[in-house]
Formats: C-alpha cells, structure tokens, sequence
C-alpha cells in the first residue's frame, strides 16, 4: 500500500519541518511549499490525503486556495494552521466547511504535538 500523503503549505520553514518530522514518523510522504503559488505548481495534481494550510503567507494565503482545493483536491482533508487567534481559526475552518472543504480541523502556533499527532492519526487511511 503506497504511503499517504501530507502537503504542507506554510511560509514558515521550521514548522513545515517540524510537522514534516512528525508526520514522516506516522508513515506520510511529506510535500512542502512556501506559499500558496508554490502549492498550486508543485501540488497542483497531487492527491493528497491530507493538506495542511496557513492562512496567512506571502503571494497567496491558504483561504485564498480553498475553490482551487475544492476543484482539484474534494476528498482531501484540510487543516487550518494559524499564528493568529482562535477566532480567526474558527472563522477560516467555517469558510471552508461553507466552500464544501473537508475540514477536520486547526492548529494554533505555536504548535501542539498532541493535537498535531491525533490530526494525522485520524486523516490516515483505514487499514481493511
């Protein structure tokens, strides 16, 4: 069974390791991208099982590419990442629940392991 895959679209290189470095330990193959232009060239036709998005970057922001992830990525699962507050992060996960994302859910910076494990974990394909 070929590995899950995980895109990480976050500006900030030291989390895009970090959650690279968690994720590659629960079985992903890891994609990373610095920016939402980046995304959209590198993983534009990728299927990813989950896509893990900032909302704030530079040229384009993660809400920025949720009608672009809706079109080309439907079943993928997304998670929000945010150094802002709470509500910002709530309001973002309930954009993209209203633009017909599959979002399970967000991650405050800085970051929280457990919660990043248990989000991984949980986007991981059932074994049959």
């Amino acid at each position: 069974m070929p590995k899950p895959i995980l895109i990480i679209a976050d500006d900030d290189a030291g989390i895009r390791k970090y959650i690279r470095n968690v994720a590659e330990e629960l079985g992903f193959e890891v994609g990373e991208a610095a920016s939402g232009v980046e995304y959209r060239e590198l993983y534009g036709a990728t299927d990813a099982q989950i896509i893990m998005l900032d909302i704030t970057m530079p040229e384009e922001h993660g809400i920025e590419l949720f009608d672009f992830i809706h079109d080309r990525h439907p079943k993928s699962k997304i998670v929000i990442i945010t150094g802002r507050s709470e509500v910002y992060l709530d309001g973002a996960i309930r954009l993209g629940t209203e633009k017909g994302l599959n979002m399970v859910g967000g991650l405050n910076k800085p970051i929280n392991l457990e919660k990043l494990e248990r989000l991984l974990k949980e986007a991981l394909p059932t074994q049959e």
